[in-house]
């Protein structure tokens, strides 16, 4: 059990730090979506889904105006590829 201690310990330290990058990452998502929600351009406690790749922001399939994109280019620039969906009964989030 001596032996196991700091590799316990390793594994702890390491899964609290992927906790910690995913709570980061909720976050930004959460102001994403907060921000489309309050200027229209997504119903949240409906279905919806977003995409962002290679420079364009897909709002349920449509172009986001460039004007949105700079609205909310600091968190864009942090996850320069990311697909997040939410159903009635389902939320998936895939940051690339």
């Amino acid at each position: 059990l001596k032996e196991m201690a700091p590799k316990l310990e390793k594994e702890m330290k390491k899964a609290k730090e992927e906790m910690e990058k995913a709570k980061t990452e909720m976050k930004a998502m959460k102001t994403l979506v907060d921000g489309l929600d309050s200027d229209g351009l997504l119903i949240k406690k409906e279905g919806y889904k977003l995409e962002h790749k290679n420079g364009v922001l897909l709002i349920n399939g449509k172009k986001a105006s460039e004007g949105v994109y700079k609205k909310y280019q600091a968190v864009l620039d942090k996850y320069p590829t990311f697909t997040l969906s939410k159903t009635d009964d389902d939320f998936d989030m895939n940051l690339d």
